[in-house]
């Protein structure tokens, strides 16, 4: 289960500014170390959500990236996932939306790798 936090949007622009939120985790196998994260952009009236993933070597996984929204124009339920190659060092983005920066969502964002699932979700977005 994906663990869910509440943040506001003026937390998040700050996290964005400092180079997101991140998360770290050791993974069984190989006992490689996943770096994953969420980045949020605000450009405007948008609001661009982006699941990105940086191995440390060449890392073969599958990923699971769900936003549920809501706002003036109305609701959604989008699913992304599949099969992913990442090169050791190379940002890879997995999973990306783009909504109304006045819509509130809740994101979930994970890998798995061989039998040990990582949440890569940083919190759960309260946008304006």
């Amino acid at each position: 289960m994906i663990d869910r936090k509440l943040f506001a949007i003026p937390a998040l622009i700050g996290l964005a500014l400092a180079g997101g939120s991140f998360a770290y985790a050791q993974t069984t196998t190989n006992a490689l170390p996943q770096f994953c994260e969420l980045r949020t952009t605000v450009n405007g009236s948008m609001q661009a959500i982006e699941g990105i993933v940086t191995p440390d070597v060449k890392t073969d996984g599958a990923y699971h990236f769900s936003v549920r929204s809501s706002g003036p124009s109305g609701s959604s339920n989008i699913s992304q996932g599949g099969y992913f190659t990442a090169l050791a060092g190379q940002p890879t983005t997995l999973g990306q939306i783009q909504l109304n920066a006045s819509a509130k969502a809740l994101v979930e964002f994970a890998i798995t790798l061989g039998d040990k699932t990582i949440d890569c979700t940083q919190q759960t977005l309260a946008l304006r």
